[in-house]
């Protein structure tokens, strides 16, 4: 059987993009995911912290440099219909106008905030402002918690950074001025709108869609130029007039790859004939660095059985030189882990909006990613979270903030925390009793705290700051779109691959610089539009 198109990676940009191109057109569309599809798992109403320790919704042994000097850490890829939109914190952030105007001033036309303003409405259907410049009647409904269901680590966190000089943002979506502000989620009251629910949802068992879960694609079917379907890890061939890859900014560069589309010099080391040189697949790659402190709460500040959390931010500028204004944001968040030792505990986490640093993906042997975010590699973002963890400690230190939390220490997600977080019923009757001991005595407590979340290691201060890096799952950048005669540019401004007719890329990869808050709303956004100039050929 041929498609009209065939779609490869089943995250928020593959439903996305399938919903647009198979509602009501006539086409024949198949979207491939990897992972499986988790229908109506009850633990997908809850954020990323209690999902990960299921491994069947992740990519089996990633791993990442974080820069050079780091050692390898795990990393938590979905891999599941949805991608990060059925795992992830629901945060549904349009980001700054500034951050599309740049896209356009690096060569991708047609990508500035006045482009792009109109999709975010067009997919979105905001239950607080149901007004312009917000959606009313897109299939992903926007929604934010009012502050009296805040949990206390919120309202307090807000009430210290409000006291010393944070202005209120009522929207943020709306209005991109530094300040403290309630975050909107992709949930409509009762469940996450995770793409898969929001966007494929209506379409199941539709004649135009076919979706095939638990099946990975080896590589792309290329002849005289242009892509002619796809060929499965199984060995079988499936054709389509068009290929989109919506594999995210790890996966889609390591496909193209595979397929003689990048970087003549790594395709010829692993046997790979060139079929198009391609410089920058791979290279560009993006993440917001982020710190975090974790600590104890004490009763008064402990969210109440089943609640959600973080739920407002800080965007603030570091007002360090050649860094743009809102650089840098600041979230709260309580109840760690789906246990009785994480629901006791919270955690305040910096990320770096605009980073400058970048990384690469480029493809090991057997096909293997070799991902570098490089976090560090620039001393301006260095320097940004050097101040960003005085900002953090100072914050803590708040008197107020006393009766709320206690022992801060740097977090990291160490072995230990990763086998406790996985759901059983000795880990929830360890860490019950754990967290109950803990809370009544303070030195058990601080030596768990000290060697479990923080490695063993000492004062927050005085770590070193590599040891304590980590990154959203935000990547972006390794395929990006520019003008076609730019040599380092994977596609032009609507996705196209250049140099192969019928290939497209619609998904984070195509980003030429990291938007400065979360990726996913913008995902969501790229793909219904090169979807849409797709469907309209």
């Amino acid at each position: 059987m041929s498609y009209s198109h065939i779609i490869v990676g089943g995250g928020t940009a593959g439903c996305v993009a399938a919903a647009r191109l198979a509602a009501g057109t006539g086409n024949r569309v198949l979207l491939i995911e990897a992972g499986p599809d988790a229908g109506d798992d009850p633990e997908m109403a809850s954020g990323a912290a209690s999902l990960l320790g299921r491994a069947e919704y992740f990519w089996p042994g990633l791993q990442v440099s974080r820069g050079a000097g780091l050692a390898l850490a795990r990393y938590f890829q979905a891999r599941v219909l949805g991608g990060g939109s059925s795992i992830n914190g629901q945060i549904s952030a349009w980001n700054a106008p500034a951050d599309f105007d740049r896209w356009q001033a690096l060569g991708a036309e047609g990508w500035s905030w006045a482009d792009v303003a109109p999709a975010f409405a067009q997919i979105e259907r905001d239950l607080d402002f149901p007004t312009p410049p917000h959606g009313v009647s897109g299939l992903l409904a926007v929604r934010r918690w009012p502050e009296t269901e805040h949990d206390p680590l919120s309202r307090a966190i807000a009430a210290a950074l409000i006291r010393r000089g944070a202005a209120c943002i009522a929207d943020a979506n709306a209005g991109f001025d530094d300040g403290v502000m309630s975050l909107p989620f992709a949930h409509d009251g009762q469940r996450r709108m995770s793409a898969a629910v929001a966007f494929l949802r209506p379409l199941r068992g539709a004649a135009e869609l076919e979706l095939r879960c638990k099946t990975e694609v080896a590589r792309m079917l290329i002849a005289d130029g242009r892509a002619r379907g796809v060929v499965l890890t199984s060995g079988e061939e499936i054709a389509g007039d068009c290929v989109i890859l919506t594999a995210g900014a790890l996966q889609s560069p390591r496909l193209l790859m595979l397929s003689g589309i990048g970087p003549a010099d790594q395709l010829r080391a692993q046997g790979i004939p060139v079929l198009a040189e391609r410089p920058g697949v791979g290279a560009n790659l993006q993440n917001h660095a982020i710190l975090s402190i974790a600590f104890w709460l004490r009763r008064p500040g402990r969210p109440a059985p089943g609640s959600r959390g973080m739920f407002s931010m800080l965007r603030y500028s570091s007002g360090l030189a050649d860094c743009p204004p809102g650089d840098m944001w600041l979230t709260s968040k309580a109840g760690l882990a789906w246990h009785g030792i994480g629901r006791r505990m919270g955690m305040v986490t910096t990320f770096l909006g605009k980073p400058f640093a970048r990384g690469t993906v480029r493809l090991g042997p057997g096909g293997r990613l070799e991902v570098d975010q490089n976090l560090m590699g620039d001393a301006r973002d260095v320097a940004r979270l050097e101040q960003a963890r005085g900002r953090m400690l100072d914050l803590l230190a708040d008197p107020k903030l006393a009766p709320v939390l206690t022992t801060p220490v740097a977090a990291q997600m160490s072995e230990r925390a990763h086998r406790l977080n996985r759901r059983s019923w000795r880990n929830a009757t360890l860490a019950g009793v754990g967290g109950l001991a803990m809370d009544l005595l303070a030195p058990l407590r601080d030596l768990v705290l000290r060697r479990v979340v923080s490695g063993g290691r000492g004062p927050v201060a005085q770590q070193p700051l590599g040891a304590t890096i980590a990154s959203a799952w935000h990547d972006c950048g390794t395929c990006r779109m520019g003008a076609v005669d730019d040599p380092l540019a994977v596609t032009d401004p609507r996705g196209a691959v250049i140099g192969v007719a019928g290939l497209y890329v619609a998904d984070a990869s195509v980003m030429p610089e990291i938007p400065s808050t979360n990726t996913n709303m913008p995902v969501a956004m790229l793909a219904w539009r090169i979807a849409g100039w797709l469907a309209a050929r």
